[in-house]
Parts: structure tokens; sequence; C-alpha cells
């Protein structure tokens, strides 16, 4: 048996002890001041995924910590306030998955006054059963003042939601609690929202990209999580943890079309270049037969035709090499087509820089 608390105890009591602390069904760690694990129960071990606790003993306890935000926020608040209750926080395995907890940590001084180290007790929240019925409650968790945090039942309707969330609704709290979170969603996300519930039911846990719409009709797009609360009555609630990726999303498909859009002008220069060489050659090939022919010859005419379209395709090629911006017209049947005239830095179509 992989024990860690039992091999640190000597007396029979103490061992008992440790052996019952050790067999919980959740985490429980002690570290240094600095967060360096000095002892763990296997709970903690085999939550995070590992095989023995000698895996996880002088590891810093932030290196299982997923997100830095988190990780400073938990420190910040522990050595500032001395302790956190039920914090969530996305914790790293050893297989790269990861699993939403509930983090509970207190500082512990000494008789001067100074933190002497940390104990941390973490609870896996899919797996979790509060005593008693569970009762709708404000979900007040500080670490995650910018997060859209809602408590839902099995229809989607919400049962509580934090200040934050309420925030960027454009409602009061009081306002939002007792109706379906469809009633806040862009159309075309409801019907994906009811597959997510019904997904739920059967995983337990589930994530994805949903689309609200605040009180004046902006639109947001929230990257969340969310996990089945099953009670001990049997009824079940949702907890969605929910963080605006809005602007974050806004900015890569900018990037990516910046992306794409100077591949599209190296191509264009490439092709310009490679068409200006064999037109070149072309143009003055005609241009030579026609000065070695009478104008009243019968095919002077087509061949100077020729020639001037040539001409046409060569401007054509250099406004192609010279697109610097996007700009678009109708085509046909709702197509739309470059405008080369005002795509181009060349002559009929000059662009900004």
């Amino acid at each position: 048996m992989a024990l860690t608390l039992v091999q640190d105890f000597s007396d029979q009591s103490a061992k008992w002890y440790a052996d019952f602390v050790d067999h919980l069904p959740i985490g429980i760690c002690r570290t240094t001041i600095e967060g360096r694990i000095i002892f763990c129960n296997q709970g903690l071990v085999d939550l995070l995924g590992y095989d023995n606790y000698r895996d996880l003993v002088d590891a810093p306890l932030f290196r299982y910590f997923k997100e830095r935000e988190a990780r400073e926020e938990f420190w910040d608040r522990v050595v500032a306030r001395e302790g956190i209750k039920d914090r969530p926080v996305l914790l790293l395995k050893r297989d790269g998955s990861s699993q939403w907890c509930k983090l509970t940590a207190h500082m512990h001084k000494g008789r001067d006054g100074v933190g002497s180290h940390l104990d941390a007790i973490i609870r896996e929240t899919a797996r979790e059963g509060e005593e008693g019925k569970r009762q709708p409650k404000q979900v007040e968790l500080p670490g995650f003042a910018k997060d859209f945090l809602v408590v839902l039942d099995l229809e989607g309707v919400i049962l509580d939601i934090n200040d934050s969330g309420a925030d960027l609704l454009d409602f009061k709290r009081e306002n939002v609690i007792g109706k379906p979170l469809f009633d806040f969603m862009v159309p075309g996300y409801r019907d994906p929202m009811a597959l997510f519930l019904a997904l739920l039911l059967r995983t337990g846990r589930e994530e994805g990209i949903l689309k609200i719409m605040d009180r004046v009709g902006r639109e947001h797009l929230l990257e969340f999580q969310a996990l089945l609360a099953p009670e001990k009555d049997h009824t079940n609630q949702v907890e969605l943890i929910a963080r605006d990726v809005t602007e974050r999303i806004r900015k890569e498909r900018v990037e990516m079309f910046q992306e794409r859009f100077m591949g599209v002008m190296e191509m264009a220069g490439a092709v310009a270049h490679r068409l200006n060489q064999p037109l070149t050659i072309v143009n003055n090939l005609l241009n030579e037969i026609l000065s070695n022919w009478d104008s009243r010859e019968l095919n002077y005419g087509r061949l100077s035709k020729v020639s001037d379209q040539i001409k046409v395709i060569n401007a054509i090629a250099k406004k192609v090499g010279g697109i610097r911006k996007y700009e678009a017209m109708e085509y046909v049947a709702g197509v739309r087509i470059v405008d080369l005239d005002k795509a181009s830095l060349e002559p009929g179509g000059e662009c900004d820089d």
C-alpha cells in the first residue's frame, strides 16, 4: 500500500488517525509556506493519477494548477487572507487530462505570527455529494471575478448566478434567477445547448462554446466547462463555469485572416511576376511584327487588337501583384470577388498603407 501519512508517525494512535486520513475520498496535503508538498494522503495521489505519494512529495502544489491565474490568485489569497474555501480550480492530472476540483486551504502561523505551513483539502466536484438537500445559493467565488458562474437545473433553468455573470447579461441577479438559460442564448446555439444537457447526464462533464446575448443585444462567446453535481436525494444540478472569450476569438480571427491574406498577397505577387515575363515577350514580338507590316494588310488590325489585349492582361497582372488590402465587390449569384482596382496600389486603384 502506497501510504503517505502513516509512515510519518510512530505511536499507534497517530498511525490509526493517519490511516483514517489516508483513506478519505478527498485529497489532503500539507505544504511549506512556499507551496512545496510536505506530505499528502492517498486520496490526492489517486485524484492526480499517480502511483505513489513519493511522486508528489517535494513538488510544488502549484505545479498541478492548469491556469496561471489560479496559481497567482491562490497564493495571494492564502497569504493575504490566511485561507480560501471551496475555490474551483482546474487541476492537471498525470495523464495530461484536467479535473475541476474545489480547494480549501488555510495558512498556519507560529507564535511569532509568521506563516509556518499550509494545509489543503481538494475535492473532485464531479463526485461531490454534500450533506442534506442542496439549496441554490449565490455563487461567490472571488478567484473567478471575471467569469460567468451559474447553477442550472436539468431543464436549463437558472437556479443561481454570480454577480459577474449577471453583469455580463446586463441584468440584476434577481431578474435572471428562475429564467431558462436558453432565453439569453443566440437562437442558433439553443439546439446544441439542449444536446449538451442530454450528454451531460451521461458523461457528468462537458465543455464547449456558448453564444449569449445581453440585454441590449450584444453577443458574447463563452468558453465553458460544466459539471453534473449529484445530490444524496438523487437530484442533480449543473454547475457551469464560463469565461468570456469574445475578444480573444475576435483577435484570433483577425490574426488568422491576416495570415491568410499575407499568403494570398505572396501568391499574387509570385503569379504576377511569372505572368509578366511571357506577356512582355509576347507583346514585344507583336510590336516587332506590326512595325514591319503595312497597316492596310488584312491581319494588321487583328494583330493590333491582340497586342492591345495583351497590354490589358499585363496591366491586370500588375494590379494582382500590387494587392495590399482586402476589398471585395458583388459578382453574380451572391458571389463576392476581389475588387482589383480598390485593392491594388497599381494605377486605377490606390490603396491605403
